[in-house]
């Protein structure tokens, strides 16, 4: 049964790092169960909701909580931390990513020399001076 100390009790544990699955775990429910009681006819649906956003917002909580964790460890704050493991674990499981390069064309544009682009304009118009 869904009541306001379950939701309180599963932001609580999100937003100490605990995922769905070991929030389940600490409710001792089954990851199905757990699923069951947001679909379930017999609950509340205003109680169901409002779990459905607990939930929601526990995630940005424990994604938030191991974000912090991974700035000080990489910081030198946490001792006894692989730093490559913990950036592959981190990006694997948040799917976080290494920024990349990106050049707009007026980017590129912008390196050319007045002389490059006016070439560049006559070659694709097949005019060769």
């Amino acid at each position: 049964m869904i009541t306001a100390d379950l939701i309180s009790k599963v932001l609580e544990l999100m937003a100490s790092g605990k995922s769905t699955i070991q929030v389940a775990a600490y409710l001792k429910l089954s990851k199905r169960q757990f699923n069951q009681l947001l679909l379930s006819k017999n609950e509340d649906p205003l109680m169901q909701e409002n779990l459905k956003a607990a939930i929601e917002l526990g995630h940005t909580l424990h994604e938030a909580h191991f974000e912090e964790f991974y700035v000080d460890a990489m910081s030198g704050k946490v001792h006894g931390v692989k730093e490559n493991l913990l950036k592959a674990y981190f990006q694997n499981k948040f799917k976080w990513a290494d920024k990349t390069e990106t050049q707009t064309i007026e980017d590129k544009i912008s390196e050319l020399s007045d002389a490059e682009i006016e070439e560049r304009i006559n070659n694709a118009k097949g005019i060769n001076l």
